[in-house]
């Protein structure tokens, strides 16, 4: 998976699973963590930086965010906090 891919994942019986977003700037981090999320059942998605990360949180709803808080672009990873962080999250 490249980093720029973004994939939606999932087998039978996935409607209704938890969406997650996998954000990490390390594609083979990006990729465990997706393979064993997707093989427990859940939606997957991925971002590989805290911008694109931003992008998708405001396109769609995750029920958790796995956010590696270490990136090159850490702005973007503070604004996150201001635009998605606790109090802030939508139902």
């Amino acid at each position: 998976m490249t980093s720029r891919q973004v994939a939606i994942q999932g087998g039978q019986g996935a409607e209704g699973s938890a969406r997650i977003l996998i954000v990490d700037d390390e594609p083979n981090i990006r990729s465990f963590i997706g393979r064993a999320l997707t093989a427990a059942g859940y939606l997957t998605a991925f971002a590989s930086t805290g911008s694109e990360a931003l992008r998708h949180a405001l396109g769609t709803h995750y029920d958790l965010v796995l956010l590696d808080l270490v990136m090159p672009d850490m702005k973007a990873a503070a604004s996150w906090t201001s635009c998605c962080g606790p109090g802030r999250t939508r139902r």
